[in-house]
């Protein structure tokens, strides 16, 4: 599958990552937790965890708290917000 990245964004707390996907197949929305060294840093994102989306095009994925996130994406009539648990 091909495709571009439309948002990616690091939970506040610097432990999650999402990733809104613009593919082939279709949007994808996707959070992994990330791994760090005893230091804080960062060595290796944790196994990817899909979440649901629209099948509209992508255009902003963020973190609205530790376990919620929102995405906008773009329909040829309107623009919906998404949220997400």
């Amino acid at each position: 599958t091909t495709g571009r990245v439309a948002s990616l964004a690091v939970s506040r707390d610097g432990t999650r990552l999402l990733v809104y996907l613009e593919t082939s197949a279709g949007p994808r929305l996707l959070v992994a937790g990330i791994i760090r060294q005893s230091d804080n840093v960062p060595i290796e994102l944790g196994p990817l965890v899909e979440l649901p989306v629209p099948t509209l095009t992508p255009v902003a994925a963020a973190w609205l708290s530790d376990r919620v996130v929102a995405t906008l994406s773009r329909g040829t009539d309107a623009s919906p917000v998404t949220v997400v648990e």
